[in-house]
């Protein structure tokens, strides 16, 4: 080879470090490119050897230009990790990189991201909805405070920032990705970088406590292998195997995959590797949480009567009997899923020698797991494989089921239900404590026995952690979000006495969350125990709250210590064995008799009973699981429970008022809210009410003596990088009859409302002349994810009366509000049909043009009539006679002419084809057959006319001056008439008619306005258009049936099936130019010189105002392909590439017109 002498290149710019097949090699993208083209005196198959030699100089932002997450405008997002987060708006999209530098050109337009969304309160109506249909409901969180993080394509994101106006879009941080417990790890490697920058995508300083901390580093410093989770957002299988290919290529460490769901992948990460793989993954664009599995832990004839009664014999001992069970309420028809080690099916409190027990495996629901007809187990499923000898290793499983429902014969230490049946999920992995709960609990752990055995209360005895709101915690929710008639029942965890130390997943909002009592007294004189507490006082291992984020948990108690329930015999069978009994204490024993106190609650809604005391099936209906928490809830707080604290030396007794940390609301009593006639108190219920933002639900009672109200409502799933949990936040008060305002969960006006648990009470005292009418009020404080359905129970001495307001408005009463869906788009000069309204609703019209507009605009009028069109030829026409609307045309050029319009009230407006050339004068009449004339006006040339209203009471002479060859078409009425706003704007109409146009002949460019009508009386009536011109496939008439008789402003509401409703005009600096290639041209030479040309320009259609990206060119293709009507309307897709990566689809029919760069 010849050497070649080739002069120094000197390029700069931004290189960002991306992933490359080749191995020990990475591929250095630039920007601006750096091209090189062959010597024309090679071959053109010499192969270059290029060496750069590279000055590396970090691309981390000024302070000053750099947008951190603590300086947005309004209320502050709370998030664990600390605000100063860097964040980078979406408009950066040229970039191509997130805040922290990492690279996103892996993704294209059809990846689904995560974004954070910044709005200003109050939520702009159909904003959730629009993000529930672009990204699916389970890809959409809420973090506090006005923001939401939904996981979608960017080019929706775009579409849905134009149309629903929200303040900011950013990509989601890193550091909001990673999930609270994996945070000590970022710390660690923040302290062991030289430079202090740590990270270069988290770089904050975690809320974990010392113990968290000294637990990670002990993990990291050993050779374990963690697993570490991450929640991608909703994809098909094939998406979440080609993901997991990419992750193990991408990182050069020793990381294994080993699951995925739809939403969820699991690998094995060497703990020393730990930090850098968190770091990594937290940083990569398809990621949304990334957080570490946790090692899930396990955590009766004394029981079930404590759950039934708190009555007490001579001897202080529980009241000896099952109140409940005597009324015939044992859980007959009800089916309760739990999950646990094993179920020693053929045990005498669950064997069936009739039936087989239907057996599987499997991950998610397995159709046809099922056996109803089994006296109690209706199906085994394994998650990982079921034991030979069903739960012959830990008894654990067998335990908690006979707590339940186990029953034999008439032994009385039956479980809580003990008619109830079972549907159970082996989660037993290898030995006795190895649990294999599924990554996915929503969709593989609580679908099956929902979706197949028809169980809608579910109890689980394990845990792990303290304190966190999880993803574990936030699939709980979900399920209970989206499965609003299911209840979740969670131990509490025995990590107690220590404050925080309650487990995930019952560290979710929506379940149930039980702590353990003592027992009775009676049960340990039967042990040979001498111990000082009973079933109202906490035991000391009960874990306690507060969760991490504030809130209360548990919320209830039952009795948890010596609990005598089923025993596996491991071999036998019943009644091979002698003792079928064992004791055992725990959480774990306090949940599943709760769980069954749920199935009695249910068994009582569904059969009932809550109306007069009675079984009545005809008053029976299906509770939702907001309901039976309120109902466990409001059954607790008879009792304040003592509770343990430690002093270093000595636990100490000590006695709070519930609700407290410790015991929740109380150890759960039954007989305290069940009605069952006159020996009970009164109970009223409300099951599935709904109530919206900023607006309250009020329901009043006569009350004669003491009362509780109890409020739950099944809030969204939060987000586990936000540091506060609540989504929708309710507000329970009770309004006295002297005024006195009773806040939720006995908080009194001066600190305030609880705004962090979606459980809420108010225990009211009646003393003397206290009588009266109550006000019991459910507030939408602030309900930012959709609407929020609740549930309210109130017992004691009231009876239900009606309100005189029972609806209000936190911020007094709005007006009224619709958003017209049904909505048709017209473009051109065809006239559409004639549009109907029914009584009390209205018609929204609109007009929305582009940056330049060439049409003459529309005339429309209700109700529909004909309107003639008169010559200008010295005639007469008389509005007074019924002529109250017309046209006058002239189109004799070169000619004048004149006429007479007799009537009061007469405008007169341009109409379509209206001359720009030519004259119009107008002059008063003076008496009602206009003999006499008044001053004639000046001439208006017809380019420059705008609307022209006579003062004359009689009417007026007008003279027409013709010269160019087009028409002269004026509009007169002497009805009420309404125009555009110049400029644009909304018009509200309320008059029984009406004529309806743009008014200014030719109408403005890049121009909104819309009209609102609704006549006065709420008749309904019929809008006809008289006459249509505009610039076809550019332009828009819209017309809206919309569902009551008031909308507001174009502004205020979406319009849907059309091009959005923002600013149309084409940004500053920006200016039209011709197009030199038709877009097919343009689409097969993209890689050619000539298409590269159009990179520093813009193409876009009209209808649409966007965000401008320089060195790239931005298209807005509105499809009018199929007529523009009902399924064929317009749909938008917004396109902002490169322009070698820029190949949209179906574009044969589509409006384009250029920009540039001015």
């Amino acid at each position: 080879y010849e050497a070649v002498s080739i002069p120094p290149l000197v390029w700069s710019g931004s290189a960002e470090v991306e992933h490359s097949e080749a191995p020990g090699s990475k591929m250095l993208r630039m920007n601006p490119p750096l091209r090189l083209s062959p010597l024309s005196t090679f071959a053109a198959a010499l192969t270059f050897v290029v060496c750069l030699q590279m000055q590396m100089v970090s691309s981390k932002p000024q302070n000053s230009e750099q947008l951190f997450l603590h300086e947005l405008p309004g209320r502050p997002i709370m998030v664990h990790s600390g605000a100063d987060i860097p964040l980078m708006p979406v408009s950066h999209l040229h970039r191509r990189s997130d805040a922290n530098g990492n690279s996103l050109n892996s993704a294209d337009d059809a990846d689904r991201i995560p974004f954070l969304i910044r709005v200003s309160p109050p939520v702009k109506k159909g904003l959730v909805e629009a993000l529930f249909s672009a990204a699916g409901k389970e890809n959409v969180r809420y973090v506090p405070h006005d923001a939401y993080v939904a996981t979608l394509t960017p080019k929706a994101m775009q579409r849905i920032s134009v149309e629903h106006g929200v303040q900011g879009v950013y990509y989601l941080p890193a550091a909001m990705k990673v999930a609270p417990a994996l945070l000590p790890v970022l710390d660690r490697r923040q302290a062991s970088s030289k430079s202090g920058e740590g990270s270069s995508a988290i770089r904050q300083k975690s809320h974990a406590g010392p113990e968290a901390h000294e637990k990670l580093r002990a993990v990291m410093e050993t050779d374990t292998i963690v697993q570490v989770h991450v929640f991608t957002g909703k994809k098909t299988t094939q998406e979440q195997e080609e993901l997991s290919e990419i992750i193990e290529k991408s990182l050069e460490r020793e990381i294994t995959f080993k699951w995925a769901s739809s939403k969820y992948l699991l690998f094995d990460v060497p703990a020393a590797s730990l930090d850098e793989v968190t770091d990594w993954l937290s940083q990569q664009y398809w990621s949304s949480l990334v957080s570490m599995r946790p090692d899930w832990q396990l955590f009766n004839f004394y029981a079930t009567r404590a759950l039934q009664s708190s009555g007490k014999n001579a001897t202080g001992y529980v009241t000896m009997g099952h109140p409940i069970w005597d009324k015939g309420l044992t859980g007959e028809g009800q089916v309760v899923g739990f999950a646990d080690t094993g179920l020693d099916v053929d045990g005498c409190f669950f064997q069936d020698s009739a039936e087989i027990v239907a057996e599987c495996t499997g991950d998610g629901p397995v159709s046809g797991c099922v056996n109803m007809n089994h006296r109690k187990v209706v199906s085994y499923r394994g998650l990982a494989d079921i034991a030979a000898g069903k739960d012959e290793d830990a008894g654990h499983g067998t335990h908690v089921g006979g707590s339940i429902a186990g029953k034999f014969g008439s032994n009385m230490n039956s479980g809580s239900a003990p008619d109830a049946k079972l549907a159970f999920d082996d989660i037993l992995g290898f030995g006795e404590t190895s649990l294999a709960i599924p990554v996915d609990l929503a969709e593989s752990l609580f679908l099956h026995s929902y979706q197949e055995a028809g169980a809608r209360i579910h109890s689980n005895s394990w845990g792990a952690g303290e304190g966190v709101y999880s993803d574990n915690s936030m699939d709980v929710d979900e399920f209970m979000y989206d499965n609003d008639d299911t209840l979740l029942v969670f131990a509490a965890g025995n990590y107690g006495p220590n404050y925080g130390s309650v487990t995930e997943p019952g560290t979710a909002k929506n379940c149930l969350t039980v702590g353990a009592t003592y027992t009775s007294p009676a049960r340990y004189e039967e042990a040979g125990l001498e111990v000082a507490g009973d079933e109202n006082s906490m035991i000391w291992f009960s874990s306690r709250g507060p969760t991490r984020d504030g809130r209360l948990k548990p919320e209830v108690s039952c009795v948890g210590d010596e609990v005598v329930s089923a025993r596996s015999d491991v071999a036998g069978s019943c009644p091979s064995t002698a003792n079928e009994m064992v004791n055992m204490s725990g959480t774990s024993m306090a949940a599943p008799i709760c769980a069954g106190g749920v199935a009695l609650v249910r068994q009582y809604f569904m059969e009932g009973w809550w109306k007069t005391g009675v079984r009545d099936d005809t008053a029976g209906f299906t509770p939702t699981g907001a309901l039976l928490k309120a109902f466990m809830v409001h059954s607790a707080p008879s009792n304040i429970l003592s509770y343990y604290t430690f002093d270093g030396e000595n636990f100490i007794w000590t006695e709070q008022d519930t609700p407290n940390v410790h015991s929740g609301f109380g150890r759960v009593d039954l007989s305290k809210t069940m009605f069952f006639g006159a020996e009970s108190s009164p109970l009223v219920v409300f099951n599935n009410e709904t109530v919206e933002h900023r607006v309250s639900k009020s329901y009043c009672f006569d009350v004669s003596s003491d009362f509780s109200v109890t409020l739950v409502w099944t809030d969204a799933p939060g987000f586990p990088g936000s540091a506060k949990a609540l989504v929708n936040n309710l507000d329970l008060t009770v309004t006295t009859p002297n005024g006195a305002v009773l806040l939720g969960n006995h908080w009194n006006a001066s600190s305030g409302a609880d705004d962090l648990n979606p459980t809420e009470q108010v225990q009211v005292g009646v003393g003397a002349g206290e009588a009266g009418t109550y006000t019991v009020t459910v507030a939408g404080t602030e309900v930012p994810y959709v609407s929020q359905k609740f549930a309210l129970v109130v017992s004691g001495g009231v009876a239900s009366v009606a309100c005189a307001e029972p609806t209000g408005y936190l911020d007094g009463a709005p007006a009224e509000e619709t958003f017209c869906t049904d909505t048709h788009y017209y473009t051109g000069t065809g006239l559409p049909p004639n549009t109907a309204a029914a009584a009390g609703t209205a018609l929204n019209l609109e007009l929305l043009t582009d940056a330049s507009a060439s049409g003459d605009g529309f005339v429309a009028v209700y109700p529909p009539r004909s309107a003639p069109t008169a010559g200008c030829n010295s005639q007469t026409i008389d509005t007074r006679n019924g002529d109250t609307l017309g046209f006058i045309d002239w189109n004799l050029f070169g000619f004048s002419c004149s006429l007479f319009v007799l009537g009061a009230d007469l405008s007169f407006f341009p109409s379509p084809f209206m001359s720009s050339y030519d004259w119009v004068k107008f002059t008063p009449c003076l008496d009602a057959a206009c003999s006499s004339l008044g001053t004639v006006s000046p001439q208006i040339r017809t380019s420059n006319f705008v609307p022209y209203h006579s003062d004359s009471p009689y009417g007026v002479k007008v003279t027409l001056s013709k010269s160019a060859y087009n028409h002269i078409k004026l509009m007169y009425t002497s009805e009420p008439a309404f125009v555009c706003p110049a400029g644009g704007g909304h018009v509200s109409i309320t008059a029984e008619s009406a004529l309806i146009l743009d008014g200014f002949g030719e109408y403005e460019d890049a121009m909104k306005c819309s009209f609102s009508i609704a006549p006065a009386s709420g008749a309904a009536f019929t809008l006809a258009v008289l006459d249509l011109d505009l610039e076809d496939g550019w332009d828009f008439l819209s017309i809206g049936q919309c569902e009551s008789k008031t909308v507001v402003a174009s502004a205020g509401h979406e319009v849907v099936g059309g091009p959005p409703t923002g600013d149309l005009a084409p940004r500053a600096g920006v200016e039209s130019c011709a197009m030199a290639m038709s877009w097919e041209q343009i689409t097969q030479q993209q890689h050619d010189e000539q298409a590269l040309a159009v990179a520093d320009k813009t193409v876009r259609t009209a209808g649409l105002g966007a965000l401008r990206v320089p060195g790239h060119f931005e298209v807005y293709v509105c499809d009018y392909s199929n007529a523009c009507a009902g399924a064929g309307d317009p749909m938008c897709f917004v396109f902002n590439e490169v322009a070698e990566e820029f190949s949209p689809w179906g574009l044969g029919k589509s409006q384009l017109k250029l920009y540039k760069d001015a």
